[in-house]
């Protein structure tokens, strides 16, 4: 059973994009990364926004939003400038419950070291 079949199965993923609440805390997971897209965004009750969308290779179907700066600056420090040059390499990501929203702690997706 793929890693993505696992997640459905307990519940964790179901919606369009990749859920914090699939993760575990850091050191979190491997992955590989498949490809990095722009793609129009909507969350309910908000107009759609362009976003980075981050496809990995162990969670097909389930892509993740690359909302937060810190995200996209951790991808460049770790595999570089060229997101064309990404495909293939890994990283580490994990659920941050400390991950704010404004001055809300909301909780979210953070990406580790990469190789």
């Amino acid at each position: 059973m793929s890693t993505a079949d696992v997640l459905k199965k307990m519940g964790f993923i179901g919606g369009q994009y990749l859920d914090s609440a699939a993760l575990p805390l850091a050191p979190g997971v491997e992955v590989t990364v498949e490809r990095v897209e722009k793609a129009q965004v909507q969350r309910p009750g908000s107009k759609p926004e362009e976003k980075w969308i981050l496809h990995l290779t162990e969670l097909p179907g389930f892509p993740m939003i690359l909302s937060a700066k810190t995200n996209r600056k951790m991808l460049i420090a770790r595999l570089g400038d060229d997101p064309s040059a990404w495909k293939g390499k890994k990283i580490f990501i994990y659920r941050d419950p400390d991950v704010r929203f404004g001055p809300k702690i909301v909780g979210g997706i953070r990406i580790g070291g990469g190789r």
